[in-house]
Parts: structure tokens; sequence; C-alpha cells
């Protein structure tokens, strides 16, 4: 997994950004090994043969093969999937390539997926489960 951080060089005395740290941890880890991260903050991601928990930033760009990602949440989401997954994407504005995403929310949506479950889909589905709890309610108080 590659990650390419903002800045080039911690100076001394400080403190290094959660990407620095990541980047050499994955380095350690060694090619082909497969590597799990719960969460990267950046703005280019690349992940192969690995599964992370979240993406986040302000503008982030996702290049994702042979891998998962749990969430990516950011204001602007560039994706890219060769035999992976994303399980959810929420942002403001999404560019999608080939990508396989089961949630994703977001104002304005660019490009070719396959999304289980896009915004309108997931307020129905929250309807439809909502109404099947009430009338299971009300069936259930009948009979107390």
């Amino acid at each position: 997994m590659d990650i390419e951080p903002r800045d080039a060089e911690t100076p001394e005395g400080e403190e290094p950004d959660e990407e620095e740290v990541l980047e050499e941890e994955t380095e350690k880890a060694g090619a082909g090994q497969k590597t799990r991260i719960n969460t990267i903050k950046a703005r280019n991601v690349s992940v192969k043969d690995s599964a992370v928990g979240t993406v986040r930033g302000e503008s982030v760009k996702v290049n994702l093969e042979n891998g998962v990602i749990g969430a990516v949440v950011a204001a602007k989401v560039k994706a890219g999937v060769t035999n992976g997954a994303i399980g959810a994407v929420f942002a403001q504005s999404a560019t999608v390539k080939e990508s396989q995403i089961s949630i994703l929310v977001a104002g304005q949506v660019r490009g070719d997926a396959r999304i289980l479950f896009d915004m309108r889909a997931g307020l129905v589905a929250g309807l439809a489960a909502g109404l099947v709890m009430v009338a299971f309610k009300l069936i259930m108080g009948r009979r107390s």
C-alpha cells in the first residue's frame, strides 16, 4: 500500500503526520504482504491486497486493487476499484470508475459504479424497515 504524504519531512522535535508513520509501517511490512489498517488520513491512497477500515480527508483519491475499504469520508472522492470493494462512500462530490460500492451518499455522482444502496434506495429501505417494525410492534401489542 502506498500513501502520498502532504509534507515531505517532519521537522525535528515534532510528531510525524499519521501518513508518514503509516508509510514507514507499510514499508516495514514488505512488498507482497497483506496489510490491515484501521484509519488513513491522506489525499492519495493506493491499496493493493489489503484492508483499510476508514479513509478520511478533504479531497481523497483512492485506487483499490484486490482489497477492501470499509468507508471513505471526504468532501470530494475519486475512486477506482479493480477486484475490490468499498463499503460506504460519504462525500459532497464523488467520481467513481469501475467501482463496487455498497452505500453511496453524495450530492453529485459521476462515473460508472455498481452501487448496492444509493441515497434513494437507502431512504426506501429505511422506510420499509420502519414500517415493518411498526407493524410488528402493533401485532405483538395486541397479543399482550
